[in-house]
């Protein structure tokens, strides 16, 4: 397998999850500072009297917190749900992350320079499964809540044409619909895309927007989730076209390749990624995901494709769907060759969408059921398995 094998319980929050879809680890780039309702973060910096200067600054503070509980309705052997990336304990009451980042955004123009950074520390359950070569890997799944150093870079805004971003330290992957942030996603638990994937990428990148419609994004990294060191001397390409076809609907073309096999500089892994992003109406969005990867030619390969659907009934309720077909053609993601499908419904629920303090606050429970091609649950027992999760998120 690759590197993702699959306390108080109130965590983390953002209106996206009531609002519509969210799509791409890290979106175009960023608009000019608007006035925005300050973070409970901020607001509470400001009664120690250092959030106006910080705000001044245009510099913020910021962070989640996530807890969870799945239960399988089988018997799964050591309490282990086979093919999760981070919901893979059965009826374990988990502290997922504690996020915790300052960050300065640059403004890209066309007219003047500008330099910013942000440092992001995670500890908690999930970043078991986060963590990049060189950097916190020393730990072997124990403890339980780890930290993990998920992005540091520092951001140049050059004055060239319209505007050009570099960035230059550790940052979350461009490629994939579904993100490492809760906040970002509609559902609790994950794809199996999401989990044949990088996290993260250690490097230099370029953002420039071409026009209001078009805008790419291209990457020199150390490799897939390498950080101080390197599982080879090689460096990897990443890079993303972004098209907004219209105000309702974007497009990402993503791709990458490079040598990322341990102690191996000529054997490539290349990847394609394609996403979609609709807003149907107002209280309806839908979403697509198409990957294929390719690890040292035909004869080693993995691909599959996912749906999302997001209904807002109310402020206070919205209904989301995902369903999901995932091959792993010579079974490098999940240890054996296999055909994965999953299909996912939950509900979103913001108990206070107009509470200054509390409109963050989020609980999603959700039903899932899994089915694979050659038996694979249950350690490799059963064809399928039914898993019931709850998340609860809040963003301060």
């Amino acid at each position: 397998m690759i590197h993702r094998n699959g306390a108080a319980i109130l965590a983390a929050a953002a209106m996206l999850a009531c609002s519509g879809l969210v799509y791409a680890q890290d979106t175009t780039l960023p608009a000019p500072a608007t006035a925005e309702p300050k973070t409970p973060l901020m607001a509470a910096l400001d009664g120690l009297g250092i959030g106006s200067a910080l705000a001044d600054a245009n510099i913020s503070v910021f962070g989640h917190i996530e807890g969870s509980w799945t239960y399988s309705t089988s018997n799964p052997p050591d309490n282990f749900i086979d093919g999760r990336a981070f919901d893979f304990e059965n009826q374990d009451l988990t502290l997922n992350q504690l996020m915790l980042a300052i960050e300065r955004p640059v403004e890209v123009t066309s007219d003047k320079f500008d330099i910013g950074a942000r440092v992001e520390w995670l500890w908690g359950a999930d970043a078991r499964k986060l963590h990049s070569t060189g950097l916190f890997d020393h730990y072997d799944g124990t403890p339980e809540n780890e930290f993990d150093l998920t992005q540091a870079y520092v951001d140049l805004a050059i004055p060239v044409g319209n505007g050009l971003r570099l960035r230059a330290g550790k940052f979350v992957t461009l490629y994939g619909y579904e993100v490492i942030d809760p906040t970002g996603n509609l559902l609790y638990s994950h794809s199996y895309l999401f989990g044949a994937i990088p996290f993260t990428h250690t490097g230099v990148m370029g953002a420039y927007a071409l026009n209001d419609k078009l805008t790419v994004d291209a990457a020199v990294t150390r490799g897939w989730d390498d950080a101080l060191e390197d599982k080879n001397s090689a460096l990897d390409f990443v890079g993303r076209v972004t098209y907004t076809l219209d105000d309702k609907t974007t497009l990402y073309f993503i791709g990458g390749t490079g040598p990322e096999r341990a102690g191996d500089n000529d054997v490539h892994r290349s990847a394609f990624n394609v996403l979609m992003n609709r807003q149907v109406a107002d209280n309806l969005s839908v979403g697509a995901e198409g990957l294929w990867v390719l690890d040292g030619g035909m004869d080693n390969q993995w691909y599959g494709a996912a749906g999302y659907v997001s209904y807002t009934l109310s402020p206070m309720f919205t209904l989301n769907g995902r369903g999901e077909w995932f091959r792993d053609e010579d079974g490098v993601v999940t240890g054996a060759a296999n055909t994965l499908y999953e299909a996912t419904f939950g509900l979103a629920i913001t108990p206070l969408p107009n509470d200054r303090w509390l409109q963050s606050f989020v609980v999603r429970p959700e039903i899932r059921y899994d089915y694979a091609q050659t038996p694979f649950f249950d350690g490799g027992s059963q064809h399928d398995q039914w898993t019931l999760g709850i998340d609860a998120y809040y963003a301060f």
